[in-house]
């Protein structure tokens, strides 16, 4: 059975165009949806970067060590916006 949407008179079948349409936009929501989720990661990674931790990377190594995963971590999440 195809897809169909309801009006006054009943259910109407769609078009192919239509089907087309409809996918397409699903497809754009759940490609959306992603890139969103990632931009979300970023910014929580982004604020575990306090001023205290930035003090502790300067002048311990393991703050050093930190603040480079993080921005490892970043820089892999951008990768997957292109």
């Amino acid at each position: 059975m195809g897809m169909h949407r309801m009006t006054l008179d009943g259910p109407v079948a769609l078009s192919p165009e239509e089907v087309a349409e409809y996918e397409q936009r699903q497809a754009q929501a759940a490609i959306d949806a992603a890139r969103n989720a990632i931009l979300a990661q970023i910014v929580a990674l982004e604020g575990t970067v306090t001023q205290r931790r930035m003090r502790e990377a300067l002048l311990t190594e393991a703050g050093a060590a930190w603040l480079a995963n993080v921005d490892g971590q970043i820089a892999a999440l951008r990768a997957q916006l292109a």
